[in-house]
């Protein structure tokens, strides 16, 4: 598997209660179309074959008859398919009823897990012909002449790939408070399927969405869920068919009885890192039952197409969120940490270098809202322009202090710069010397002038910045505290269109203004009209912050976000920008550790940080 790819379904039939035949016929067509669109693992409701409603019916000795001789009818039609089917049946052994998923392969029964957790409240009666599959005294029953693996603890691994290993469990396993699901992902099960029988009510069903997303969150699982369907809904209870596909704490897709079938490719991949990255997932505290393994054999064809999942431009803000309640969190939780620092330290005083570009505008934004909380704390706003600062953006700097009611200290460097290079015998135009002069001449003054305040210099470098070394060292690189430090350049932009949403005409004027700014360092002495454009230098900010993002939260490989890259960007930007953004953030985030290995402090405000205190340890040297 290339990618890491496996598609899975998840398969809803309207059910004919006691009726093992009419729904044997729909279990062998849904098989079929799903196989048919290239699904490997297929996932149908609990006691799929007789429905969930049967009630005595399920103590007939005719129904257990059906049931045996539908298994038989389903094994013989699916013989030809190279596919995982689990299917729900209950089943006799030994005097007692069991509620079982049967799974089988190309005409095989792998294996029989019984549900373990039989409720027995509200609606639901199913002590009354279920027993617990943990009643069971052995590991094996007999099935259609076989002897067959039964067992809750039971993992299925394929021979060939090591990270397909799947376990299960129905329906009321999932609502326990000890999950089957997390004893198997302990075991290393990395995806559950469930056969349900959930029924609904009002709230239900995002009661049930929320529970699926933090149980995978926090085994780190995929997980495939099939509920039970429409003809199910008899006298006093109503199903809808409920169906999902959730990885990792998202649902990849759901549906109710909309839709009978919903396909998801489920990246093992990023399971596996997560398992790997988040070392507390490995609990030695809990002592874990015996598993039996199981190996299978099946044709795993990787579906590039999966990769396209990934195609969402700006991961750091997911579509799932409310967009305007998630930057105004994170604009509050800058104000926290901010606020934190300032008392930790003892200081009323902020000295910020005001370019008039998105990094130190944001910053600004989140120390003046911080003044108006707090009228004894002081903000002092400096811009300093020199050789390569355009009349628009110190036009900017002096305009955004104004509009916030504030006063700005103008500090032209070019003469000290001048005499800078003068002293090194520097006669060089717009090299990398003629540059970082400027930019450490601005952060010396700023550093002074925060020591005259006894007060603190407040950082203004993004994420995508330090990830790319974009930073002078010892010169913008270096502040006393960076509210910015954990939030990419996507958001930065984001974060002050929506500032500039809540405020009055004039100042939302010129917000937007500077969000539609060309994103520039301004070293370089040119006109006006000839900007020194970043993205032109290291590539789209866009697609840098979507290779940062499945870089270091994923963990991904180059070939495999490379390939994701060109999929998701290819209708926006030209392979040759597409590229651009590739190469440099891969050569400028490997040469630039020795940067961020001293850089300051800044909370972890997004799921990435670059922090050698927090979330990233790299040697400088690779």
């Amino acid at each position: 598997m290339q990618y890491s790819f496996v598609k899975v379904a998840s398969v809803s039939i309207e059910t004919q209660v006691a009726n093992v035949e009419a729904n044997l016929e729909k279990i062998i067509l849904k098989t079929r179309e799903a196989a048919e669109n290239g699904a490997k693992i297929i996932v149908f409701p609990e006691l799929t074959l007789t429905g969930y409603s049967c009630q005595d019916l399920f103590y007939s000795s005719s129904l257990q008859e059906q049931v045996l001789k539908g298994l038989e009818k389903l094994l013989k039609a699916t013989k030809m398919l190279d596919v995982l089917v689990f299917v729900g049946a209950p089943l006799a052994w030994k005097n007692e009823l069991y509620n079982c998923a049967v799974i089988m392969l190309k005409g095989e029964i792998l294996a029989v897990i019984p549900k373990m957790n039989i409720p027995e409240y509200g609606e639901f009666f199913e002590g009354r012909y279920f027993s617990s599959g943990a009643n069971l005294i052995e590991n094996k029953i007999n099935l259609l002449g076989k002897e067959i693996n039964c067992s809750s603890s039971i993992i299925l691994q394929h021979k060939k790939y090591n990270n397909l290993r799947i376990g299960c469990e129905l329906c009321e396993d999932l609502w326990s408070p000890l999950s089957p699901s997390t004893v198997h992902a302990l075991q290393g099960a990395n995806i559950v399927c469930n056969l349900s029988a959930s029924n609904e009510y009002l709230g239900k069903s995002k009661q049930r969405a929320e529970l699926l997303k933090a149980h995978t969150q926090k085994t780190k699982l995929a997980y495939i869920y099939t509920s039970a369907g429409r003809g199910e809904s008899t006298m006093d209870v109503v199903y809808s068919d409920y169906k999902a596909i959730v990885e990792l704490g998202e649902i990849l897709v759901e549906a109710d009885y909309d839709q009978e079938i919903i396909y998801a490719q489920i990246d093992l991949e990023a399971v596996h890192n997560f398992r790997r990255t988040k070392t507390a997932f490995q609990n030695k505290l809990l002592k874990l039952p015996e598993y039996t393994l199981i190996h299978f054999e099946m044709q795993i064809i990787d579906i590039n197409e999966g990769v396209g999942r990934y195609s969402e431009k700006q991961p750091f803000l997911p579509k799932w969120v409310d967009k305007n309640n998630a930057l105004q969190e994170l604009f509050e939780l800058q104000k926290i940490s901010l606020k934190r620092r300032l008392r930790a330290v003892d200081t009323k005083c902020m000295i910020i270098g005001l370019s008039g570009g998105l990094d130190s505008t944001l910053t600004t934004l989140v120390a003046h809202s911080l003044v108006q909380e707090d009228p004894k704390l002081q903000l002092k706003l400096v811009t300093m322009p020199g050789f390569g600062t355009s009349s628009q953006t110190k036009s900017n700097a002096v305009r955004l202090a104004e509009g916030l009611g504030l006063q700005i200290q103008v500090i032209d460097i070019a003469k000290i710069c001048e005499a800078q290079l003068q002293l090194l015998e520097h006669t060089e135009i717009n090299d990398i010397t003629y540059e970082n002069v400027q930019a450490r001449q601005r952060t010396q003054i700023l550093l002074n002038l925060a020591n005259k305040c006894q007060g603190i210099l407040l950082g203004t470098a993004d994420l995508s910045e330090i990830a790319l070394g974009f930073c002078t060292y010892g010169g913008d690189h270096l502040s006393m505290y960076n509210v910015n430090a954990s939030i990419p350049k996507t958001l930065v932009r984001l974060l002050v269109s929506w500032y500039a949403e809540q405020k009055a005409s004039i100042l939302k004027q010129l917000l937007m203004e500077i969000v539609d700014t060309v994103i520039s360092p301004e070293l370089l002495k040119t006109e006006d009209t000839q900007v020194q454009a970043t993205e032109e230098i290291v590539g789209n900010y866009e697609v840098i912050d979507y290779i940062l993002h499945y870089h270091l939260q994923h963990n991904f490989s180059r070939e495999k976000i490379t390939h994701m890259t060109y999929l998701t960007f290819a209708e926006l930007y030209s392979a040759k920008e597409i590229e651009l953004a590739l190469e440099n953030y891969f050569k400028r985030f490997y040469r630039n550790q020795f940067k961020r290995s001293c850089m300051p402090d800044g909370a972890k405000l997004t799921c990435v940080s670059l922090s050698p205190r927090s979330s990233w340890r790299q040697i400088s040297d690779l």
